[in-house]
């Protein structure tokens, strides 16, 4: 049985992406920002974290 990552906001990048709410904030996408930084520590979440970083959506 495989151990799958915790799901991360680059993985639900839909529901927790500041840019999809019209009432972001910009502390809210700040936060996002910083947690998808984060996860290029993690070589599971790397991928998607630098796949969202890299498009201007943040």
């Amino acid at each position: 049985m495989a151990n799958f990552p915790p799901q991360s906001p680059s993985m639900k990048k839909d529901e927790l992406n500041p840019s999809v709410c019209a009432s972001s904030t910009d502390s809210t996408r700040m936060m996002y920002a910083k947690r998808l930084v984060i996860e290029l520590i993690n070589p599971d979440l790397r991928d998607n974290a630098l796949n969202v970083l890299s498009k201007d959506e943040i």
